[in-house]
């Protein structure tokens, strides 16, 4: 230690550019003390040549990280390895004695061999309660199960390690989410939480990935964004609307006279960026999230990525076109896979960056939480780019029945409203319903009222078909329950209500539950269920919605603007 303190002594003071990574890195360090608890990863710090050969190793025995394109190999001093080791030995106290030093190197980027090590001690993620629970949360049945198992295909699928159909990477990632899906029944499983497992596996166990995502989950501030409410979403896309309108005031008047709506960057924070962004800049994104805190770097990332594109972006004029090029490869090919181009951009926004989040999180909170409804849905609803994004948030089960999309979006991107079901599905581009809740204009007064009535009968066959429902599932669960002989019978009336044969209930991922045809039959008939519900659930709003809009109408002597018809649906993962 003594070397890197004399090495902290002769470092430069940081400079004006320096200064708003130094004190994100300060605040987190001062949030780790305020936790009161002492890290369970403290041990001896491993001798540089150990450390060295450890390096060599990872990259002769290829491991995971080694399959990420356009990742170099960069040889490292004996300082540099000496710094890394304390670090990973002790973050927290080495980083509070040798703060520049470790400001500096972090932002270099994290050594590819030593990434899963660094991280877990930024994060302080030993934990022997987890390490000792994961098994048995690995093992237990979710309703989340074939939902996980669909996704797993869907996740990096140009990394070896995920490319095979029930391979190790795939059950590795299967097993991290079904635990979390169990340990946090309330978020349970949504398909931006593969995103951001993914990249963790590639530098370490599962078991030590599904402690790290724990930490993410509930000390980074993540887990709000995935709740059922998502109100950490929304408090995310209030903060960011006005941090883009503070740092690019032109490129966001641009945006605003295109009518394009700042929910985009929903798809950035519910995955991290994973979905586009090339892998060896991604790491590179999670070294800045682990040393300076989630939501800092979403935020900077959001605002260097606009900023190193608002050329191409000022050109285009068309909304559709943005959107696209936000959504897409196209928005990280600026960079040419140089992580560094990124850091730099993302440096340039200054310390006062989290003084002004803390500033915009009490105000949002001032205004109860959630901007007032009777404003946000009085609002007119325009644009393709709303329509673009009505499926930002589909959480239902992708079957035979009608899909079911649960965001509900203003075109003020700082007046917004997003809903999540309960978790039980995944993002899904094409999903269409007609209880779907989308973006609409103003429409006659006639047609809304027929609208609504239609909207009331609906909902009341829909709760008779839930009252039967839920009769029918009493029942089975009650023959469950008591191993009665009835069993079968009720199996059968339940596959018959709901459409289902054998052949569909039968489970086809790695993860599914292989118990036995009645758990298979029930695990179908909960996911059938959590889709009517959530239909339910989203009729009800709409017929809220409808009932506000009809109180704020023009009068009808006015002419009102037909509605359009929907565009195509623009898939968002």
């Amino acid at each position: 230690m003594d070397g890197l303190l004399q090495i902290e002594a002769r470092m430069p003071e940081a400079t004006e550019s320096d200064m708003s990574s130094y004190h994100l890195l300060q605040a987190r360090l001062q949030t780790l003390c305020t936790e009161n608890q002492v890290p369970e990863c403290r041990h001896e710090p491993m001798s540089v040549d150990k450390l060295r050969e450890f390096i060599h190793d990872e990259y002769d025995r290829n491991a995971p990280f080694t399959d990420i394109p356009h990742l170099p190999r960069i040889e490292y001093s004996d300082d540099e390895l000496q710094l890394w080791s304390a670090l990973i030995a002790n973050y927290r106290d080495t980083a509070l004695k040798v703060p520049r030093y470790t400001n500096i190197m972090v932002w270099s980027g994290v050594p590819p061999p030593l990434r899963g090590m660094a991280w877990r001690a930024m994060c302080e993620s030993h934990s022997h309660t987890f390490e000792s629970l994961y098994d048995s949360l690995a093992a237990e049945w979710t309703p989340f199960v074939k939902i996980i198992g669909r996704d797993l295909n869907r996740t990096f699928p140009e990394i070896g390690l995920f490319q095979e159909k029930g391979g190790e990477g795939q059950v590795a990632l299967g097993r991290v989410l079904r635990a979390y899906s169990a340990y946090d029944m309330q978020v349970g499983y949504c398909q931006g939480l593969t995103f951001l497992a993914g990249p963790l596996l590639l530098h370490m166990s599962d078991r030590d990935a599904f402690c790290v995502l724990v930490r993410l989950m509930e000390d980074y501030d993540l887990r709000s964004m995935f709740t059922a409410d998502m109100a950490g979403l929304q408090l995310r896309i209030y903060q960011f609307e006005f941090l883009f309108k503070h740092y690019l005031p032109e490129l966001h008047s641009h945006f605003e006279a295109l009518g394009v709506n700042s929910i985009y960057a929903s798809q950035w924070f519910l995955s991290f960026f994973a979905v586009t962004c090339p892998l060896s800049i991604l790491v590179r994104i999670y070294d800045l999230m682990f040393a300076e805190g989630a939501i800092p770097t979403l935020m900077r990332v959001a605002l260097a990525a606009l900023k190193r594109n608002q050329v191409v972006l000022m050109d285009y004029d068309d909304e559709e076109q943005i959107l696209q090029h936000l959504l897409g490869r196209n928005l990280w090919d600026m960079y040419g896979y140089d992580a560094d181009l990124l850091v730099s951009g993302v440096n340039s926004f200054g310390p006062d960056l989290l003084e002004r989040l803390q500033s915009l999180e009490d105000e949002y909170m001032h205004r109860g939480g959630q901007l007032a409804r009777a404003k946000s849905r009085s609002k007119e609803r325009t644009g393709r780019g709303t329509r673009f994004l009505s499926g930002i948030s589909s959480w239902v089960t992708n079957n035979a029945s009608a899909q079911v999309s649960t965001t509900t979006l203003s075109s003020n991107s700082t007046d917004c409203e997003l809903t999540r079901s309960n978790s039980i599905g995944s993002y899904d581009s094409d999903s269409t319903a007609a209880t779907s809740v989308t973006s609409f204009q103003s429409s006659p007064l006639d047609d809304m009222q027929k609208k609504l009535d239609a909207l009331q009968r609906e909902l009341q066959h829909e709760r008779m078909e839930r009252l039967k429902d839920r009769e029918l599932v009493s029942v089975l669960l009650k023959d469950l329950d008591d191993n009665s002989d009835g069993l079968e019978a009720h199996i059968t009336q339940v596959r018959l209500r709901f459409g289902l044969d054998e052949q569909n209930s039968a489970s086809d991922c790695a993860l599914a539950c292989s118990s036995g045809n009645g758990c298979r039959a029930c695990e179908q008939y909960l996911m059938e269920l959590a889709t009517a519900r959530t239909n339910e659930a989203l009729a009800r709003q709409e017929i809220d919605e409808l009932s506000d809009r009809l109180r704020s109408l023009q009068p009808p002597s006015l002419k009102a603007v037909e509605p359009t018809a929907n565009g195509k649906r623009w898939g968002l993962w």
